[in-house]
């Protein structure tokens, strides 16, 4: 079966295993100074005519099936970032994300004053959760919403000097916006994505659904 673009180039796997509960556990503090280099990927360099999706916010069942389903009938894969709270509380639709057989990423919703460790604990925390539970091996990790936190870029940097590699994924194009919430016809959301300034997307292009942004 084909791969995300985007799982893909950042060698995400899948395999169903057995459920467990989830919770964020504690690591080795850090002992070394961190500096900030990372960078968000924003588009995926390929000479392939593909769009890599990736989609977030999944406590609506419904809109999420229907996009499942969707992308079944497509044949199509996409990435799909859970954050902590959706492990815990909306177990069951992640279990449909993976039965559905797409990729999970990690999602990570900004705290105020989190610092480096904290967000070193909870991706630590998800990827061995997703691999336990799910069997995919995870390494892609996107923060969710609001301004860039820079305490998770050093997070990450921090866990690639010691060996792993998570990759910090954004997007170049978010196809459901806040705006459109209230929005109950596709052509209208169509019609503002795409006009004369815009008329396409572009190969490569990291594209961000949110599921359960409309009504």
């Amino acid at each position: 079966m084909k791969k995300a673009l985007l799982a893909t180039l950042i060698g995400l796997s899948l395999c169903t295993t057995t459920e467990a509960s989830f919770k964020v556990e504690k690591y080795p503090m850090i002992m070394h100074e961190v500096v900030n280099s990372t960078e968000k990927i924003r588009i995926v360099n390929t000479v392939d005519m593909k769009i890599p999706f990736t989609f977030g916010g999944f406590t609506n069942k419904q809109s999420l099936q229907n996009i499942l389903d969707v992308m079944n009938k497509n044949n199509w894969k996409g990435t799909f970032f859970v954050t902590a709270r959706e492990l815990d509380k909306n177990a069951n639709n992640v279990k449909m994300i993976n039965d559905y057989q797409q990729d999970f990423g990690i999602g990570i919703v900004p705290v105020a004053n989190s610092t480096i460790q904290d967000y070193v604990n909870i991706i630590l925390s998800e990827q061995k959760y997703l691999k336990t539970t799910y069997g995919q091996d995870v390494s892609a990790v996107k923060q969710m919403y609001s301004a860039d936190d820079l305490n998770l870029n050093k997070a990450i940097d921090y866990l690639n000097s010691i060996g792993y590699n998570f990759k910090l994924i954004g997007s170049n194009f978010n196809v459901v916006q806040s705006k459109h919430k209230d929005v109950v016809d596709t052509d209208t959301i169509f019609n503002d994505l795409f006009n004369k300034w815009r008329t396409s997307l572009n190969r490569g292009e990291i594209v961000y659904f949110r599921t359960d942004c409309q009504k």
